[in-house]
């Protein structure tokens, strides 16, 4: 049997998303030990609603490196460029930057080759980018 591969997306910047996305990290961790576990995380804009959310993310991030096997980061700022930059949009919303979002996490899932062999789903792309996990 094969062993189950997750991928969480979640915001670190604090409430909901980092709360809960970190705590379903350490249970997925607790309850699949030998799993593939990503997480895919959204970064805060420099200046935000909440004061404290560059510490929330640096807090949140620290958990995801005890439990996760990757983090793949996303910074709302670069997203927003993107949006602007490559698909002309003049004032992105959230939705224009999930679906930025959702297309590299796509692309990133889709099967490829690295050295020769194929690399297929969460675990085969972990292993290419993470050299802790073979």
């Amino acid at each position: 049997d094969a062993c189950p591969s997750f991928l969480v997306l979640q915001s670190v910047a604090g409430g909901t998303g980092s709360g809960v996305g970190t705590n379903i990290t350490h249970l997925l961790r607790r309850d699949y030990p030998s799993s593939c576990l990503i997480n895919a995380a959204v970064w805060p804009y420099e200046s935000g609603e909440v004061i404290v959310q560059s510490y929330n993310a640096i807090l949140t991030l620290s958990e995801l490196s005890r439990a996760s096997d990757g983090v793949v980061l996303f910074q709302n700022a670069q997203l927003s460029e993107m949006c602007t930059r490559l698909l002309n949009v003049k004032r992105p919303s959230f939705e224009d930057l999930n679906r930025v979002v959702a297309r590299h996490l796509g692309a990133a899932l889709l099967p490829s080759v690295d050295r020769g062999r194929p690399v297929c789903g969460l675990e085969g792309i972990a292993s290419a980018l993470c050299g802790h996990i073979t």
